[in-house]
């Protein structure tokens, strides 16, 4: 157990473990002790008598205080601030609590908060303020909660964000279901708008349902990474089985800075960089 002992400049008022401090005589308390010096005016507290500890056993110190009339029994270390438990046979006929302290704390009771000095002690047995009961614990719950939230909200964005970009990009299996051709000399095709290189005659061409065309290493990636959305004229692109008619909010979520202000129409037909019919906005 663990006894705190508090020093406080004599007032007129005393509380329930307040006492005035004594030194014993005899010193060890191996014999009858003096009484309490009931004559200090106004006290109705207790006497606590501080003991010199050896010569006898702990038991035979504190049965000396309780017929000596005192409240509580504190036995100090000699030369020693090491604490000891007071272990007895017996404690058969023992009321009064008892108390040990080190050394350096029994003779700074002595020298400097005696009952003449003016000073009282409170001895309290409630163990004293610990930081990593108090403190440690509630901070360490308050940061795992703010950490749990913080983990949660961080993967409920992250897959908010993938379920979105999944959404903007063109699947692999719808990829394969747009139309490809070997460019040939004389095609309405010339030049790739990805990597602005003309079409040489053998290469392989995906050709989009906006009639655009472009290197199959170009746009397939443009497509199932970026936004699966036309480079050149931004219409966005569908698989033969998929149906190219959207709602007006899923066309305007579509459109952003990028989108041209001037668009192909629906009617197209030529290639790259044939002759486009067109309409404003």
């Amino acid at each position: 157990m663990c006894v705190q002992i508090f020093v406080f400049k004599r007032t007129g008022y005393f509380g329930l473990f307040q006492a005035f401090v004594v030194y014993a005589k005899p010193a060890n308390a191996c014999s009858a002790l003096e009484p309490p010096p009931y004559h200090v005016p106004n006290f109705t507290g207790r006497w606590a008598v501080l003991i010199r500890r050896y010569d006898c056993s702990f038991d035979i110190k504190v049965r000396n205080a309780q017929n000596a009339s005192y409240d509580i029994a504190i036995v100090h270390n000699v030369n020693s601030s090491d604490l000891e438990r007071m272990s007895t046979n017996t404690t058969s006929g023992i009321y009064i609590p008892s108390i040990f302290v080190g050394g350096p704390t029994g003779l700074i009771l002595k020298d400097n908060y005696q009952y003449f000095d003016g000073y009282y002690i409170i001895i309290d047995d409630d163990s004293p303020f610990d930081i990593n009961v108090h403190l440690l614990l509630p901070f360490a719950i308050v940061v795992g909660l703010c950490f749990v939230t913080m983990i949660g909200f961080m993967i409920f964005k992250c897959i908010n964000d993938r379920r979105r970009e999944q959404r903007h990009r063109l699947p692999y299996s719808s990829l394969q279901q747009i139309p490809t051709a070997i460019y040939r000399r004389g095609d309405p095709y010339e030049t790739c708008a990805v990597c602005l290189e003309d079409f040489v005659e053998g290469e392989k061409l995906r050709i989009l349902l906006c009639s655009h065309a472009y290197h199959c290493n170009c746009i397939d990636p443009w497509l199932t990474r970026g936004r699966r959305v036309c480079p050149m004229c931004k219409r966005k692109v569908f698989a033969g089985c998929e149906s190219c008619v959207t709602s007006d909010s899923d066309t305007s979520s579509e459109e952003d800075d990028n989108t041209p202000l001037l668009r192909s129409s629906q009617q197209t037909t030529g290639g790259t960089f044939n002759n486009v019919r067109i309409h404003l906005l």
